[in-house]
């Protein structure tokens, strides 16, 4: 039963001001360091025919990232994972490379849920570069390993046949006084990437992000301090619990939360928890891991959920898509506070993974980002 609106803990393992660079995934020859929710794939879109290159080109040679960037390596790594079994085989080795940046807030800087867009594109676009050229050197990959634009902007593989296997990475941008942080966290084996991202990331910085939504001129934002540590274990409450499902649960949503495409969210909270084991199931693959649970026994288990979700507030905004040659793009989603009641207790770990993973549409733009607590 869902009331809505009208309309539309402490990290296990973490290491602070170490930084570190992640082991390679295996599989892969070490030849020297250098998009959410979950996304749909294209209608007819077949990772096993879609004659995409590994270098996060399309077949034409112009990097795009609405095309996969399909890598044979990983491709089978994340189809056929080593191991299998539930969610808590996920909690104890749920890890992450997070990469932690501020800079000054540039003066005329407009705050707004499309800051997330922003740095995401710029991001984008020096990694599409860099991929284009063989890398930041300029050198080709003698092992032909996938770039840092390609797994974080194209599809690996399917979850499902109708599911792509999540983009292993959310992004974070918030306002603190005169200064911006910026948190980009891989999950996974993805984290081999995150000494090249965070290079990337300050580049982006440096040539120029917008200062509003739609805007066209770009300034630094200039970087003052960068930190990448390794964080392994459940994001959980302050005491270090999973959270108590046999009591109500809060929901305060940092950022515009949509459950469906076009900022949708009445008439879907119904399928939160199953979008909640989704999420899970696939950065588990990004672990090795296939999750071997009854997702028939989840469905009929989240029909007890109750949602009382009377405290949204709804939130617009427009982008620009440089992929699709400037078009402005309608946002939409919704911040505040949900209570949930009745969950079940095979939800609790997707719920805390979802609280550090972000849920919905655009976790890598930055929406979707929620803490939990207990009412």
């Amino acid at each position: 039963m869902v009331t809505s609106p009208e309309g539309p803990g402490p990290d296990q393992g973490d290491r602070p001001g170490r930084v570190r660079r992640p082991a390679m995934p295996t599989g892969l020859p070490d030849a020297g360091r250098d998009d959410d929710g979950t996304a749909r794939p294209a209608a007819g879109f077949s990772p096993r025919s879609s004659g995409a290159s590994s270098s996060g080109t399309s077949s034409s040679g112009a990097p795009n990232s609405g095309q996969p960037g399909l890598n044979p390596i990983i491709h089978t790594r994340l189809t056929t994972p080593a191991l299998t079994g539930g969610f808590d085989l996920l909690g104890p080795v749920f890890t992450r490379e997070v990469i932690h940046l501020r800079c000054a807030a540039p003066a005329g800087l407009e705050d707004g849920p499309w800051m997330g867009a922003a740095v995401r594109g710029a991001l984008g676009r020096v990694l599409e570069e860099r991929a284009a050229n063989g890398g930041a050197g300029g050198r080709r990959d003698p092992f032909n390993r996938p770039s840092a634009f390609a797994i974080l902007f194209q599809t690996q593989a399917m979850l499902t046949r109708r599911l792509e296997v999540p983009r292993p990475w959310r992004l974070r941008v918030q306002r603190r006084g005169r200064s911006l942080a910026i948190e980009i966290a891989l999950y996974g084996f993805a984290g081999y990437w995150a000494p090249a991202v965070a290079d990337a990331l300050v580049e982006a910085l440096a040539a120029g992000v917008s200062l509003r939504a739609l805007g066209r001129m770009r300034v630094p934002w200039p970087v003052e301090a960068l930190e990448i540590r390794r964080v392994t274990g459940l994001p959980t409450l302050p005491d270090t619990r999973l959270p108590d499902t046999s009591r109500p649960l809060v929901l305060d949503i940092e950022t515009p939360l949509a459950l469906k495409a076009g900022g949708a969210l009445a008439g879907h909270l119904d399928n939160l928890p199953m979008m909640l084991a989704d999420r899970a199931s696939g950065l588990a693959r990004w672990h090795d891991i296939t999750i071997t649970a009854d997702f028939s026994a989840l469905r009929t288990a989240s029909r007890r959920l109750r949602i009382q979700a009377d405290g949204l507030i709804p939130d617009r905004w427009e982008r620009r898509s440089g992929r699709l040659a400037g078009r402005i793009i309608p946002m939409a989603g919704f911040r505040g506070r949900l209570v949930l009641q009745d969950l079940d207790p095979a939800f609790a770990l997707p719920l805390a993974i979802a609280a550090d993973a972000h849920l919905g549409q655009g976790a890598t733009a930055g929406l979707g980002w929620f803490s939990v607590s207990e009412d």
